[in-house]
């Protein structure tokens, strides 16, 4: 089981390694898309916003009976309500190691608030 400051720290760490795969994802996608790493994390040319939400395919849960779970996405309620009032995606990242297991962009006004979302509710497993 690890401790916060290290849970803290792989967070962190899917969080960029999600926004660099976002890049390459809203590139081909779109066309381009601006990193600007405020509220949301990027912002397409035609003004809409874009919140990046990645986890783990699984993640360690340090207990005997269920020592694993699929990981979830965290929502942000302040970035939620913003991306649904300027008709904002997100775009949902799986981690598979050091891979992208799969992708989904998702209006915000599709997602009813959730803190955590587990990731199989929102991209199907291979």
């Amino acid at each position: 089981m690890c401790g916060i400051s290290e849970r803290n720290h792989k967070v962190q760490e899917n969080g960029e390694w999600g926004e660099n795969q976002a890049k390459d994802i809203l590139r081909d996608t779109f066309g381009a898309a601006e990193h600007i790493n405020s509220l949301v994390d990027f912002m397409l040319n035609n003004g809409i916003p874009i919140e990046v939400k990645t986890c783990q395919i699984t993640i360690q849960t340090g207990q005997i009976k269920y020592p694993t779970r699929r990981g979830r996405f965290i929502l942000v309620p302040d970035q939620h309500e913003y991306l649904q009032s300027n008709k904002g995606l997100y775009l949902f990242i799986v981690k598979d190691d050091r891979f992208v297991y799969g992708w989904k962009l998702l209006e915000a006004n599709k997602i009813n608030y959730k803190r955590h979302i587990q990731w199989d509710k929102i991209i199907e497993r291979k």
